[in-house]
């Protein structure tokens, strides 16, 4: 499913898992009828780290929105073409070290949605970044179609962060 926990768990292709019995195709916000609205998540590293750069994986699946009878999530079928739908066009990269506070540490800022087959997108950090608990703040979500309609949302498959 779509869940913040599967942002951290080095699968970093949604179609990897997308014929399991439980997918695992990223983390997304909910749907909203504009791309200015702003939406998070945040990540807690597990203890304060020095940062250099995050690496933001977008969706890489097609899917259609089929849902699972027993659970009500939704889970990956074949039809609709997913791939980099939802990443955002601009997004803040902020740290903390309580989770309460936050500090700028990098910008993402695209003049148009990425194209399919886009790879990951790298994030280049402030000097001095260090924090336990990472924020990534989509301020002009990207836009995903289901049905022939358009929504806005927020979606990854995957982050890292790292200090190379």
């Amino acid at each position: 499913g779509w869940t913040s926990q599967s942002l951290t768990d080095t699968i970093r292709h949604s179609y990897e898992t997308a014929n399991a019995g439980t997918p695992k195709l990223g983390w997304r916000s909910k749907a909203h009828d504009t791309p200015d609205a702003s939406e998070w998540v945040m990540i807690d590293l597990g203890e304060t780290f020095p940062l250099r750069q995050v690496v933001l994986h977008p969706t890489d699946l097609d899917t259609s929105n089929t849902l699972d009878p027993k659970s009500g999530n939704e889970i990956a079928a074949e039809g609709l073409h997913y791939d980099c739908a939802g990443f955002p066009l601009e997004l803040t990269v902020q740290g903390s070290d309580d989770g309460k506070s936050w500090k700028d540490f990098g910008k993402l800022a695209l003049k148009k949605s990425l194209p399919p087959g886009s790879g990951p997108q790298i994030v280049d950090l402030s000097s001095g970044a260090s924090c336990r608990y990472l924020r990534l703040l989509a301020t002009r979500l990207g836009e995903v179609r289901a049905s022939g309609k358009a929504c806005y949302r927020f979606q990854l498959v995957e982050v890292e962060a790292s200090a190379k």
